[in-house]
Order: C-alpha cells, then sequence, then structure tokens
C-alpha cells in the first residue's frame, strides 16, 4: 500500500513537472486601460506567472487633467514591470540635466519627436516639455523592468516602445500640456 502512495505521489509530480506552463496573456490595454499592452507582452516573459496589474495610480478617469503624476506597476511571468510618469519642474530638471544624463556613460540616447530620453540598464526615461499653470515642467515617462543582466538591442528596444506608447498616451489623454499635446510621431524612438 505504501509503495502504491509513493508511486503515485511520484507520478503526480513527473506530470506536474511536463505540465505546459501557461501563456502569460497581458491584454490589448494596460494600466487601467489606457496604455496599450504590445509591447508589455514583449517585454514580460512569454509562459509562466498570469498577468496581473499590481497597482495603477493616475491612470484613472477620476480627476486626470489635474494629476501631475501616475505609476503602474505590472508582472506576469516571474518579472515585474513598472510605468510611471511624473511632470517634472525644469527648476528640478532641465534640459541641461537631460543633456548630461543622456550623454553619461553606459547610457543609451533616444529619441522620439521632441521627446528626448536616455536607457541605463534596464530603465528607458523620455522628457518632453508638459508645462502646467505652475510653470515650465517636462513629462517624464519611465519604464522599468526586475530582469537581470544588461538588455540586448531588441530588449531595450521593447522598453525604449513602451516608454514611447506611455508617453503618447499619457501626453495625449492624461494630463494636459500648457503648450498643447506633444507632437509626438508613431513608432518607437529611436537611439540618438
Amino acid at each position: 500500500m505504501a509503495i502504491g502512495v509513493l508511486v503515485l505521489v511520484a507520478v503526480g509530480i513527473g506530470a506536474w513537472q511536463l505540465w505546459p506552463e501557461s501563456a502569460v496573456g497581458v491584454p490589448g490595454e494596460v494600466c487601467a486601460g489606457t496604455v496599450p499592452g504590445k509591447y508589455v507582452g514583449e517585454v514580460l516573459p512569454k509562459k509562466g506567472e498570469h498577468y496581473k496589474e499590481d497597482f495603477t495610480y493616475g491612470y484613472t478617469t477620476a480627476g486626470r487633467q489635474g494629476r501631475g503624476s501616475g505609476t503602474c506597476t505590472l508582472s506576469g511571468g516571474g518579472k515585474g514591470l513598472g510605468l510611471n510618469f511624473n511632470r517634472v519642474p525644469t527648476s528640478h530638471y532641465g534640459s541641461a540635466d537631460l543633456t548630461k544624463d543622456r550623454e553619461r556613460a553606459g547610457n543609451t540616447p533616444f529619441t522620439l519627436g521632441p521627446a528626448r530620453g536616455f536607457a541605463h540598464g534596464w530603465k528607458v526615461e523620455l522628457f518632453t516639455a508638459c508645462s502646467s499653470a505652475n510653470g515650465k515642467a517636462n513629462l517624464e515617462v519611465e519604464v522599468s523592468t526586475t530582469a537581470s543582466g544588461k538588455p540586448d538591442d531588441k530588449a531595450l528596444g521593447h522598453l525604449a516602445a513602451l516608454a514611447g506608447d506611455g508617453m503618447r498616451t499619457i501626453a495625449n489623454k492624461l494630463i494636459a500640456c500648457k503648450e498643447g499635446t506633444p507632437e509626438l510621431p508613431d513608432g518607437s524612438p529611436k537611439v540618438g
């Protein structure tokens, strides 16, 4: 009897080990249904723990135009991903600061129309003019993930594309820029 139970347990464990992992299943829109999920699906693993929107602030319909910041944390396949935005006064982080960060050793500069930014490791930051009644400011969109090691060009391109989608959505739908909506082209940010 004991041998039979052990055999059943061993067979069950073996079958569980061979069972295929389920797909992560990223939806078409993320962050409370505001940002296209295409590049989230490229950044997160394809298989493993199901997609989950862990925390979202500032992406909801209530009070959108008044907010100058938001955060969205997602996970799936054992990896975490953050998509954050912030209206940063130019007195705190201006053009000279951005130029210095874009030129810093180890950083990769990116542009998307008038938006400029850089990547460092598994984090991409994009900035564009987005002043408010409180004064001159830049809209910062930051995308980062919990991946380890150094990203290859393809992975970095997916992060930058997600930052571009986030920038377009946030600038066009979530907050009002005093300068008007930035003319952000379709497509992914370009290195340079």
